[in-house]
């Protein structure tokens, strides 16, 4: 009988040991779609996942009368969950295949709680409502040189940032992502509450924020054109 995920409260050091990390790969931890979120950090832990493979986790609220597969709203995300003011550095990781309700990768909630990502891909992960990969809730995510791909919600494809959340991406790449209603690559619900910033910026994809604010980056101008020659 499924429980739910393991919860971690404590400093801890997840790194992939497998042969396949010394031939650059990741070692996997792959659900098969049978196991729900595979990891939660709460209650203020401090802790590094590096070198892993989180593949196929399908949050369904732990398959409360429900059939293999299926997922529900409610549920937390599909492979990594961040909450209760925990702070999480993911490095060299893989997340694909995974589905929740918000953040079918990741879902990072909750004042106080941290994630800084690095050199990570995110591909074919779906989430039921925001965020098909990354779903980043009053809390403060960085992400530097992640990929998001082939990744699917209600809003938010790639991405979403809400409820005063602060996302800072450094050299992302977006591609393939796609939302039923706003936002492909990324949604910011309120961009007078919650900030994105990027640099570079993403001239490429497709943001949506839910009202315009002076919070919310667009891309610079280009100068004007002078109204005489330059010589």
């Amino acid at each position: 009988m499924l429980r739910g995920p393991p919860t971690v409260t404590r400093p801890v050091d997840f790194r992939g040991a497998c042969s396949a990390i010394q031939a650059g790969g990741t070692c996997a931890l792959d659900a098969a779609g049978l196991v729900p979120t595979l990891l939660v950090y709460a209650d203020g832990a401090d802790c590094v996942a590096r070198g892993i493979s989180f593949r196929n986790a399908a949050s369904y609220a732990w398959g409360a009368g429900q059939p293999k597969g299926a997922f529900a709203a409610g549920a937390l995300a599909g492979a990594v969950s961040v909450l209760g003011g925990a702070s999480v550095r993911i490095q060299d990781c893989e997340f694909s295949g995974n589905k929740g309700d918000s953040g079918g990768a990741l879902r990072v909630q909750d004042a106080g709680s941290r994630v800084a990502v690095e050199r990570t891909t995110f591909t074919d992960n779906r989430g039921l409502s925001n965020g098909g990969s990354v779903s980043v809730e009053a809390a403060v995510g960085t992400f530097t040189n992640c990929t998001f791909q082939g990744s699917s919600a209600l809003f938010g494809g790639g991405m979403a940032i809400a409820r005063a959340a602060t996302v800072n991406l450094e050299n992302p790449a977006f591609g393939n992502n796609t939302a039923d209603v706003f936002g492909d690559d990324v949604y910011v619900d309120d961009p007078n509450q919650s900030l994105l910033q990027s640099s570079p910026f993403p001239l490429n994809i497709n943001i949506y924020p839910s009202s315009t604010g002076s919070r919310f980056l667009a891309p610079p101008s280009p100068p004007p054109t002078p109204p005489y020659p330059i010589t």
